[in-house]
């Protein structure tokens, strides 16, 4: 898998984490997630219905039949309190192509746990 991130990644310990958690779910690593989530944390994919609650969420991602990530590139980390934004690209095993944005909401501001996810996904024809 070939992973590209901004340099400003490293700028922060937020834009440092979402670095993590985003490579944390290209590798499928759980056990890192499940660290990272509270208990009533919220996973959202707009038209879908959300998954809440850690144990769902987790259950289900352990479970789902996940494509593999070819490539991702991510282009930005945006962050501002409790908020942090990324958008980029990615390609699965099969060569479709992805645009993606997403949303994460941290529990506290100095806190590197995440409490809800909103991701959008676009698949390119």
């Amino acid at each position: 898998m070939t992973l590209h991130y901004p340099e400003s990644c490293n700028n922060t310990p937020k834009h440092a984490f979402i670095r993590d958690i985003i490579s944390a779910f290209c590798a499928f690593n759980w056990d890192f997630i499940e660290k990272h989530v509270s208990d009533d944390f919220e996973m959202h994919w707009p038209g879908e219905k959300p998954l809440i609650g850690k144990k769902p969420f987790l259950k289900f991602m352990r479970e789902f039949n996940h494509p593999r990530t070819t490539f991702l590139e991510v282009e930005s980390i945006i962050g501002h309190g409790l908020d942090i934004a990324t958008y980029g690209k990615m390609e699965i095993q099969d060569e479709t192509q992805y645009t993606f944005a997403d949303f994460y909401h941290l529990t506290e501001a100095e806190s590197l746990k995440l409490n809800k996810i909103v991701s959008l996904v676009i698949k390119h024809e």
